[in-house]
Formats: structure tokens, sequence, C-alpha cells
């Protein structure tokens, strides 16, 4: 009866981090959309970053094809390799989004443009978001993984396809930010 507990429970927790999957995806794919009407506000401002835009361009190419693959795994869910590809492709779709920061610097009208504003915080909050959701994921499958490597529960997994759950770690090597240096003279 206690391995039939164990197959209940991991099956449950499995769910959960399907759930919290799914959840990361939807998120992320909001984000990767907020990308075109930037760039279409960013473009009627006056502002052609060419290989800026095509680096961010390509990063959610990436990031949406990874996202929208269709699952492989035998529970109907993404594989741990598909989840990996996922997260790999978010950083660097992150990482090439770093680089929006330094279009406000060199282009400081677009500061007053209302239009490429509301939608930059709208990414800025659909980043929030994928925090909050990454978060949530990760809880997921800490729970889910410490199940499965309880002593009697990591034989009901390992008999039944129960397999370890990758976390979705905060980027890696993300750019520091600028230092500022003061360029003014020593006061005596």
């Amino acid at each position: 009866a206690l391995l039939g507990e164990d197959y209940v429970t991991l099956f449950t927790k499995r769910v959960s981090v399907n759930r919290q999957w799914s959840e990361v995806e939807m998120v992320l794919g909001r984000r990767a959309d907020l990308i075109p009407p930037l760039f279409e506000k960013s473009r009627a401002a006056g502002v052609l970053e060419q290989e800026m835009w095509g680096r961010i361009a390509e990063a959610r190419s990436r990031l949406l094809n990874a996202a929208n693959a269709s699952p492989q795994g035998e529970d109907g869910g993404k594989t741990h390799g598909q989840k990996r590809a996922v997260i790999e492709a978010d950083h660097r779709f992150g990482a090439a989004l770093v680089a929006l920061d330094s279009v406000l610097e060199n282009y400081p009208h677009l500061r007053s443009n209302e239009k490429f504003m509301k939608v930059r915080d709208e990414l800025e909050g659909a980043g929030n978001r994928r925090n909050v959701a990454r978060a949530d994921y990760n809880r997921a499958a800490r729970d889910y993984n410490a199940a499965r490597s309880r002593p009697q529960a990591a034989q009901v997994a390992e008999r039944h396809g129960f397999t370890e759950e990758p976390y979705f770690e905060s980027e890696q090597g993300r750019p520091a930010a600028p230092k500022v240096v003061d360029s003014a003279p020593p006061r005596p």
C-alpha cells in the first residue's frame, strides 16, 4: 500500500510541476509578444538600432520555437531536455533585452514617448510575472524532486518514469550594469 501512496504522491506532484511549467511558458510567450509593438514604437520614434533589434528578434524566435515545441514527455508534458532548451533560450532573450536600457540612454527622447514607455513598462511587468512564475515552478519542482528522492519513492519513480525536473535558475552571467564614471575634475 505504501508504494501505491508513493505513486499517487509522485503523480500528483508531477501534475503540479506541469501546471506550473505551463504558466511559465504562457508568461514567456506574453513577454516575447511585446517585442514587435516595442520595435514599432521605437522605429516610429526614429530609433534604428538594426543590430540590437536583430539580436532581440533572433533570441525571441529561439525562445518561441523552444516554448512552442510539441511536448515529447511520456506524461504528455515537456521533457527535461525540452525544458532546459526553453530555460536557455529565455536566458539568451533576457540578455538581449538588456540592450534596451542603452537605447534609452542613447535616445533620451524615447523617455518622453508615451507609447514606447507604455510598452516598455508592460515588458518590465511581464518580466516580473516571469520571475513569479519561475519561482512557483521551482517550488513545485523542488517539492516533486524531494518526494521522488525518498528511498521507497525512488523505486517507484524509477519503475514508472518519474524523472527529475530541472530548475529554472536565474540568468547566469548577466552583464553587469555599466559603471558611471565622474568625468568632472576633482574639487579642490
